[in-house]
């Protein structure tokens, strides 16, 4: 399925700017030139190799537009790029199983990027996972290594279980 692309199969340009071997090739780019802030949805972003970053760019907004400088708040990810079958693909996170749960105890907070030690933690950076080893298959490349260490995070980030998926909050806004 393409969502930027509004279509069943891509064009071969376009699938070679989504082209991949691993998900860590793989990023999400704005569907609209310049795109927008807040929460992400299926039609804000296209999958693409972070290689082929400019030449997305360059096709929706043209070769001499630039955007302007917005200072967004940062939210935790709704959606994630990953590779499969050799293509950057999105997942909706609120559809996958390594956030799906039952009860708030079935959640944890999370760092986005594969290896947790080390990581960012700032709140465009974390996430609420209930499936460790989902999530590893879903933004790790194969054989990956991460230090060992115990990940420290923002104790006003919490996650919770809402309407059957993990979510990120901030203690200090309830």
């Amino acid at each position: 399925m393409c969502v930027f692309f509004a279509c069943d199969s891509l064009s071969d340009d376009e699938a070679e700017l989504a082209a991949c071997e691993v998900t860590s090739e793989c990023v999400l780019a704005p569907s609209v030139c310049c795109g927008r802030c807040g929460e992400l949805t299926l039609e804000d972003v296209v999958p693409i190799n972070d290689s082929a970053a400019q030449v997305h760019h360059m096709r929706i907004c043209g070769e001499d537009f630039g955007c302007p400088t917005i200072a967004c708040l940062p939210v935790p990810p709704t959606v994630m790029a990953t590779c499969e079958a050799g293509q950057c693909t999105e997942v909706l996170l609120a559809e996958h199983p390594a956030f799906q749960c039952n009860s708030d105890s079935d959640c944890r907070v999370r760092a986005v990027s594969c290896c947790e030690c080390g990581a960012r933690t700032d709140p465009g950076a974390l996430v609420a996972i209930s499936d460790e080893r989902a999530f590893v298959e879903l933004r790790c490349d194969p054989d990956f290594g991460c230090d060992d260490c115990a990940p420290s995070y923002p104790p006003e980030a919490v996650a919770a279980c809402e309407a059957g998926h993990c979510v990120l909050r901030d203690s200090r806004m309830f």
